[in-house]
């Protein structure tokens, strides 16, 4: 059956390219039939993708649709110096069906889009069911500069990809779909054990004071992490994937020297400079959210005490207390990367490892529970336009606060 339909799907774009088909596909940057550089019909493939690799896929989509971005699949050599000189290929998925894609036309759009020069970048494959689109450097033209797998990724600003939201575009893989496969393969074995999930609160895994269950933590973790301390790091709804499977890169804002910048205070790290506070509304709600709900994810970590430099809050909160538990003199901790560009959790030598990703979703915004309430004494007001957009959803929140309405985190 599948083989039938594959051989449906390029017959009718067989008709297409002839103009044997009256219905037209959705607008783009098109060219005449008679002008067309690239036949779909010739390029497709009807290889089927393996089931990890479609569920990735699929997990990509529902990224998409909540971030209305694409989601970037980058290879670990990006940030080493022997990928200087590496030759990209660029896989893209694209929300489509692949008789409405005009292919001269999206090869258009990504050499304007990407800065290419015409013709600097062709297709080679295209597969369906998802729709992948493979994009290589056009290596028989010796007068374009070979474009890098760094060079590209530089150019995958918000604006970029924002652009590429436009065009459909769910995914965007700096390699082959080869190369992504055999990712999967592997990421596969590196997925969380669900068994370890905790839902922490009232009538769930709750306690006060210091917690002493002399639990075994995993294989070996007493005599690896033994003396390690536990730490968190914020992030960015759309870089939580991609710090799991990659690692932690050091902090641009270094007020504190150069590292990777953590806090031994989850109140701290909660804070929207450091956990992105995201509305999931009722059309792109992940499978266990009932309604509408504000999330942020915080990653827990450990780091060993020798590659801790502890410093002072950044937000200039003067004397407002963020943790009646830590000082606000050593409520940051600078973790050494020892120069690496990325700090990948699964280097055995490295300064610092993810061991759980904390989870914290509210009917409202954060900023009314009662452990934000510094927040609104933050006197960073930094003129980006996130900022910008952050606090004035503060304004809007601290009318809320002032007549007294409430916030619960969801526990179900």
């Amino acid at each position: 059956m599948a083989s039938r339909r594959n051989r449906d799907v390029t017959d009718r774009i067989r008709r297409m390219e002839r103009g044997h088909l009256s219905e037209e596909p959705l607008p783009r940057e098109s060219t005449t039939h008679e002008q067309k550089k690239y036949s779909i019909s010739q390029l497709i493939s009807h290889e089927s993708v393996p089931k990890a690799t479609k569920e990735f896929f699929d997990e990509c989509k529902e990224y998409y649709h909540l971030t209305q971005k694409p989601l970037v699949s980058a290879p670990d050599e990006i940030f080493r110096n022997e990928s200087e000189c590496t030759p990209f290929t660029m896989t893209m998925g694209v929300d489509r069906e692949p008789e409405e894609l005009d292919l001269d036309g999206f090869v258009e759009s990504i050499q304007r889009i990407c800065n290419f020069k015409d013709g600097q970048i062709q297709p080679v494959s295209i597969k369906v069911k998802p729709l992948l689109v493979e994009l290589k450097l056009n290596q028989r033209d010796q007068s374009f500069a070979m474009p890098t797998v760094k060079i590209v990724y530089s150019k995958l600003t918000d604006e970029t990809l924002n652009e590429f939201y436009k065009m459909g575009i769910f995914v965007l893989i700096l390699g082959s779909c080869r190369s992504l496969e055999k990712q999967q393969e592997g990421r596969k074995k590196l997925m969380m054990d669900a068994r370890y999930n905790r839902t922490y609160g009232p009538n769930h895994t709750f306690w006060k004071g210091p917690l002493d269950d002399g639990r075994d933590r995993g294989i070996d973790f007493n005599t690896k992490f033994k003396g390690w301390c536990i730490c968190y790091h914020g992030t960015q709804f759309q870089n939580g994937l991609s710090i799991l499977l990659s690692g932690l890169r050091p902090a641009k804002d270094v007020a504190h020297g150069p590292g990777i910048y953590t806090s031994p205070s989850i109140i701290y790290t909660s804070h929207p400079r450091y956990a992105e506070v995201k509305y999931i509304d009722s059309e792109t709600k992940f499978g266990f959210l009932k309604s509408k709900h504000y999330i942020q994810f915080v990653l827990e970590c450990r780091v060993h005490p020798k590659d801790i430099k502890v410093a002072c809050e950044t937000l200039l909160l003067g004397d407002a207390q963020i943790d009646t538990n830590i000082d606000n003199s050593a409520i940051e901790w600078v973790v050494n990367n020892y120069g690496k560009k990325l700090v990948d959790f699964n280097d055995p030598d490295a300064s610092i490892v993810c061991t759980g990703v904390m989870v914290r979703i509210t009917d409202r915004h954060p900023a009314l529970l009662p452990e934000s309430g510094w927040w609104f004494k933050a006197g960073v007001r930094n003129s980006s336009k996130g900022w910008k957009e952050f606090y004035k959803t503060l304004e809007s929140v601290e009318t809320e606060r002032q007549t007294g309405v409430a916030c619960s985190i969801i526990l179900e």
